[in-house]
């Protein structure tokens, strides 16, 4: 049967394949831009050989230090989570328990308070580790590696978004430490406080002239020795306090700022460059 159409004359089967064709091209391309978009993702989420190899003897560690079966039981199956998945992905580690997202991350966080100094380099990556079972992930489509509502130090025209971020809050945290810490009398940080350990000693003026390194800098990257070590322990002391109040079942896009920023501070340059040297 033929139809006919302007003085010509078509077979129905045209008319179906001129409808099907577009439907099946756009078909065609939302499927595969919703695979690059999983692959993406995923590329960026997999559990890597180096976590492999280093996580579980740090959950073997903490289970040794525990008599408590349920919490051990946790343990258990964070290991064999991470031994035997191929992707951190954040619902399956809350089927595991509410608090198994904070509860891995404090054990990560525990060996770089520990080891920031000894093995830097492993330290930057059980942070960014942090970072990724958070559910923070997506760097494959998404530049931006600091929280949208944080604090602008802008120093310079060139200076991007998120180094001037950074750079505030390098700054704040370190008026926290005046604020909080220093006694007014003697002008440094005394014994009997809530500080951690390292902090204990350092002096006003020590602060102050980090303080305005950060403020006057133009590159964080540039900035002195001795300014980047008082940020390590400023973060990692106020991370440590973060981690100990915590009460959600993971830390959202603003306090994983802080831990990327400890990363930075670690690694002496910016979060996108860390991105880069991250393998599988």
């Amino acid at each position: 049967m033929r139809i006919e159409l302007f003085g010509y004359y078509f077979y129905p089967a045209f008319f179906v394949t001129i409808i099907l064709v577009p439907i099946i091209i756009v078909g065609a391309v939302i499927l595969i831009r919703k695979l690059i978009e999983r692959k993406n993702v995923y590329s960026s989420s997999k559990i890597t050989s180096y976590e492999k190899k280093h996580i579980p003897p740090l959950i073997e560690a903490e289970k040794k230090l525990t008599n408590n079966e349920e919490y051990i039981k946790i343990l258990d199956e964070l290991e064999e989570y991470v031994k035997e998945c191929t992707y951190w992905n954040i619902d399956e580690l809350l089927e595991i328990d509410k608090d198994a997202i904070i509860l891995l991350s404090s054990l990560l966080f525990d060996e770089v308070k520990e080891k920031h100094k000894k093995d830097p380099d492993k330290c930057v990556l059980l942070l960014h580790t942090i970072d990724i079972i958070n559910g923070n992930y997506d760097y494959e489509t998404k530049v931006q590696w600091m929280a949208d509502d944080m604090t602008e130090l802008n120093n310079h025209y060139k200076m991007g978004q998120d180094e001037a971020k950074l750079l505030f809050l390098c700054d704040s945290s370190l008026e926290r430490l005046i604020d909080e810490y220093v006694n007014i009398d003697s002008n440094k940080i005394p014994a009997i406080t809530e500080a951690i350990p390292e902090l204990v000693g350092l002096e006003r003026e020590d602060i102050a002239s980090a303080i305005r390194d950060i403020e006057h800098c133009i590159d964080f990257t540039e900035l002195k020795s001795s300014t980047f070590n008082i940020l390590e322990l400023s973060l990692i002391d106020m991370l440590d306090k973060v981690i100990n109040t915590q009460e959600k079942d993971s830390f959202d896009e603003f306090y994983i700022s802080y831990f990327r920023s400890l990363a930075c501070i670690i690694d002496r340059q910016l979060y996108d460059a860390i991105l880069k040297t991250i393998e599988d």
